[in-house]
Parts: structure tokens; sequence; C-alpha cells
């Protein structure tokens, strides 16, 4: 079930947006990993964790804010 979507913040920095599950149940995870001295890929606390109900509106909000930037 598990979807890994990766965004490139800066050299170490990523944001990674995943489907996950937890005790049977979906879950979309966005959070920020960077890579150590040693490459390896590790999560910040950075993030949140929703459940897929709320997608469509955290979806239309970031539309939202799309919207204005390109307004201004």
């Amino acid at each position: 079930m598990s979807q890994i979507i990766e965004i490139k913040k800066n050299k170490t920095n990523y944001v990674q947006i995943e489907l996950r599950e937890y005790e049977g149940h979906p879950y979309v995870d966005v959070r920020e990993f960077y890579d150590d001295e040693d490459s390896k890929r590790l999560p910040t606390k950075k993030g949140i964790t929703f459940t897929p109900k709320v997608l469509d509106q955290v979806i239309d909000g970031l539309v939202k804010l799309q919207n204005s930037i390109d307004n201004e």
C-alpha cells in the first residue's frame, strides 16, 4: 500500500508524502527528511499525518494558497 512522493527542498532535505497504513487504517504522512553524513535518509519531527478523508480539504487549501501567491 505504501506510495512515496519525494520533493527535494535543498541539498540535504526532502519532503516525503507517503500513503501509509497503521493498525489497518490508511494515513497520509507529509514529513521532512534529511541525509546524514553517511547519506542515510532520516526523518525529522517536522511533519503532519492525517486520514485520507481530509486529503481533499488539504489539496483545496494548497490550491487556494497557490492561487493567492500567483495573484500577488
